[in-house]
């Protein structure tokens, strides 16, 4: 572990010497991917704080809601939920900001947490095309989950 805590360092010491905010966004995006993956939710909720940008953000947050559904975390996956959404709110262009609320509600449905895909489904966004994606991205994961029954309540 110590070998990966050092190489977590060095990317994090490399990735705030980019100077393009964008780039520099999906480096820190990639280290927290990095650390989810490794079961490090605490490492990846610190790197997260290091995005400026929405769109990184909200995919950051989403991941780390995933490893801590893994890890058997619901209520700190519920929080990283409700941050990735809040982070997708502040995306200004449309068409990312559908992609990263379906992502969200994918991955809230696929973690089981079907109450959550539902009210993001339910929320009024304010802009028809994401709620249509969004509810059509929820209702595939509930079939796959064999949930039809609560297709019919929306």
């Amino acid at each position: 572990m110590a070998g990966a805590k050092d190489s977590f360092g060095q990317a994090e010491a490399a990735a705030a010497q980019i100077k393009g905010a964008e780039p520099k966004a999906t480096a820190y995006l990639r280290i927290t991917l990095a650390h989810a993956e490794t079961g490090d939710v605490a490492g990846a909720k610190a790197i997260v704080a290091q995005i400026a940008d929405g769109l990184n953000k909200a995919d950051a947050y989403t991941v780390i809601a995933k490893a801590q559904v893994k890890a058997g975390d619901a209520a700190g996956a519920k929080d990283s939920f409700g941050q990735a959404k809040a982070a997708a709110a502040q995306i200004k262009d449309v068409s990312l900001r559908v992609v990263a609320y379906a992502d969200i509600v994918e991955t809230q449905a696929k973690a089981r947490d079907v109450a959550g895909a539902i009210a993001e489904v339910r929320k009024d966004v304010g802009i028809p095309l994401i709620r249509a994606f969004i509810f059509t991205t929820a209702a595939s994961e509930l079939l796959n989950l064999g949930r039809v029954d609560l297709l019919v309540t929306w």
